[in-house]
């Protein structure tokens, strides 16, 4: 097997879909899975999960509405090697 080092870093940063920031600290549960492909190459999932009623919403017609972004890193050494950012509404 090659040596091979994997540095995750996540970042995961929320805010409402309002004039303001989201004004408190969300907790996050961070899970990753490895699996190794027919052509040889590794392949890494990451799963991220939080409680919905975390998110800051405000009302939006008949609806009420939160905006969250997540951006994901991976780094080797001093290089990001992969960069996926996520933005979703979620409305209740």
């Amino acid at each position: 097997m090659k040596n091979f080092f994997l540095f995750l870093f996540l970042f995961f940063s929320i805010y409402a879909n309002t004039a303001y920031s989201q004004l408190h600290f969300i907790p996050l549960q961070v899970d990753h899975a490895l699996f190794r492909g027919t052509d040889g190459n590794v392949y890494l999932e990451t799963y991220l999960a939080f409680f919905q009623q975390s998110l800051t919403y405000r009302q939006v017609n008949e609806k009420y509405q939160a905006h969250y972004i997540a951006i994901m890193e991976v780094k080797k050494g001093d290089s990001t090697i992969a960069r996926d950012i996520k933005e979703r509404t979620s409305t209740v």
